[in-house]
């Protein structure tokens, strides 16, 4: 039992119970409803009783020492549904005794208003040994449930916070070939440093990751620097089935070359990119081996050839190159000779670059979808595991939500569900529900 914090309405008579003025109960089971206290018939009000409390200890108020209220306090109603909220004073954490005015903006308001209601019930789920993410989350639910904060609101509340908690992407400084520091444009992963080291080492770099984390992006980035002085780049996506000549080129009938990427890159100069290469006939990445490391090559009518001193290469696979996975199952085991010859970068996420891609898309729920989109990210791993929640889906799922009228379940069911199955979405829906975009 403890003095109301805000103004509402009792479950069980409809009396209305003012903020700094009646006693209370609330009920965890009853999602953050609150009661009458002791009991409906006789309420108190802070004109009858201060509180009094110690910390960690349930909240009581005493009798009074004459009238017709001077019987035992209950710590619980009658419904022996409900459960008094733990005396606060003198601990740290302390809400203040009286709310605090209302700031000016929205945002703030909710703030002040919420603040200290989540803090408490956090703090409280924290202090069970076994506490899940589920029973944190449906404590803060019971806060702001208490609070009389809308949906609408809340959905505010998030957007706000998940842009003031995520840091800008990096800014990468490279050193010109006058000595000059200068900043690389645009918006850049936070391993960009990493890979250009290895670049600049004269190393090829194979850069592993989940589909949609930037992997391509970052190497062609990279590649289009002037400080690499790359004439050409090029990309070529590798699958069992690619055939040597689209490395190395192939004679005509009449014994001209038509040459492919890779002899481009190698004898004249360029960056190449061999994506998917965990997908490669193992046969045709060991005809690379002796190329890439011994600095010549064979090529069709043109024989063999010295590998040009600005030829740059990089892999990318969304494997380690040790096989197929639960995630990956189609992905082959790299040979261990070819897998020698490159440095491994494991390739993350950026969530500071994922917030900034989505925040270019210019949807006015963008914050909002991408808030629940990890929450997804974070469940699926175990229930979905073939379900992808990187960086591709939640820039398509802002730009629908910015360029059509489309409802949110469209929305998701196009950007982020693809295809799986009815009951999967079911159940991370009910352990995720969808917030109102629109």
């Amino acid at each position: 039992m403890f003095l109301a914090r805000f103004t509402g309405t009792c479950k069980r008579c409809g009396a209305e119970l003012r903020a700094e003025h009646h006693y209370i109960t609330w009920s965890k089971r009853g999602t953050g409803m609150i009661y009458c206290a002791p009991s409906c018939e006789d309420r108190w009000t802070a004109d009858d009783h201060p509180p009094v409390g110690a910390p960690g200890s349930r909240a009581r108020v005493p009798a009074p020492t004459a009238g017709p209220k001077a019987a035992p306090v209950p710590t619980t109603t009658p419904d022996d549904d409900d459960d008094s909220e733990p005396s606060r004073a003198g601990r740290p954490d302390a809400a203040p005794d009286h709310a605090p005015a209302a700031p000016a903006s929205l945002e703030e308001t909710i703030a002040a208003r919420v603040a200290p209601l989540v803090q408490a019930r956090v703090a409280d789920a924290l202090r069970d040994a076994g506490a899940t993410r589920e029973q944190i989350a449906r404590a803060v639910a019971d806060a702001l449930a208490e609070a009389g904060v809308s949906s609408e609101q809340i959905q505010r509340a998030i957007a706000v916070a998940l842009a003031e908690a995520t840091p800008p992407p990096v800014r990468v400084e490279i050193v010109t070939r006058d000595g000059e520091p200068r900043t690389v444009p645009g918006l850049v992963h936070k391993q960009l440093p990493e890979l250009l080291d290895v670049l600049n080492a004269g190393l090829w770099p194979y850069l592993h990751g989940s589909p949609g984390c930037g992997k391509t992006h970052a190497v062609l980035q990279a590649f289009a620097l002037p400080e690499l002085d790359l004439p050409r780049l090029s990309v070529l996506s590798l699958s069992q089935f690619t055939p040597e000549s689209r490395l190395y080129g192939h004679p005509t009938v009449y014994g001209e070359l038509v040459d492919a990427d890779f002899a481009l890159c190698y004898r004249d100069g360029g960056g190449l990119l061999l994506d998917e290469v965990d997908l490669a006939n193992p046969a045709l990445l060991a005809s690379l081996n002796c190329a890439i490391e011994n600095g010549k090559c064979s090529f069709p009518v043109l024989g063999t050839r010295d590998m040009h001193a600005r030829f740059v290469l990089a892999v990318a696979g969304n494997t380690a190159g040790m096989g197929g996975d639960a995630h990956y199952a189609e992905r082959r085991a790299l040979d261990p000779a070819f897998r020698s010859r490159f440095q491994y970068i494991a390739w993350q996420l950026d969530e500071a670059l994922e917030a900034a891609v989505v925040a270019a898309e210019g949807a006015e729920a963008g914050t909002a979808w991408l808030a629940w989109l990890r929450d997804v990210r974070e469940i699926a791993v175990d229930r979905a595991p073939r379900l992808v929640c990187g960086m591709r889906e939640a820039k398509a799922g802002a730009r629908l939500l910015a360029r059509t009228a489309w409802s949110a379940e469209r929305v998701a069911t196009a950007a982020l569900w693809k295809g799986l199955d009815a009951d999967t979405v079911r159940g991370l829906t009910d352990a995720v529900p969808m917030p109102e975009l629109r």
